[in-house]
């Protein structure tokens, strides 16, 4: 009966080790995906709010409003993607810190943050409640 406690528990300690594995194998992949998103990210925004910035300059020397707007549209999708980095880099920290737990060997996966392609889906629950919901009947 120890014999198999014992045996249990190697299985169980094994199956940790591998979960850490496979975290660890999804946050850097998703890391590495983050920062060459992040690359090409800069690189647009660069573009479109030095396009916004020539066009409305040109467009307010020649008093054309149709030209004002497309820089001011510009400039907007510029801030648009400097969000969308900022969010991308605050992932990219919370993937590092994740990395380093592993490393200390202190890693807990509490968190939901990274979904990988390969994981399997979970059923999404939206009641939490214990009472059952059930449809309204119309009879009185």
């Amino acid at each position: 009966m120890d014999l198999e406690n014992k045996n249990i528990d190697k299985q169980i300690q094994q199956i940790f080790e591998d979960n850490k594995l496979i975290d660890l194998q999804a946050f850097i992949k998703r890391k590495t995906y983050l920062n060459e998103t992040n690359m090409w990210i800069m690189y647009v925004f660069h573009i479109l709010q030095t396009s916004g910035i020539v066009c409305t300059t040109i467009s307010a020397g020649y008093n054309d409003l149709n030209m004002i707007w497309l820089g001011v549209c510009l400039n907007a999708s510029a801030s648009l993607l400097s969000i969308y980095e900022k969010n991308n880099n605050a992932i990219i920290k919370k993937l590092s810190r994740e990395i380093i737990l592993i490393k200390k060997g202190t890693y807990v996966d509490e968190n939901v943050l990274v979904d990988t392609e390969d994981a399997p889906t979970a059923p999404v629950y939206t009641n939490t409640s214990n009472i059952e919901s059930t449809p309204a009947s119309n009879e009185v």
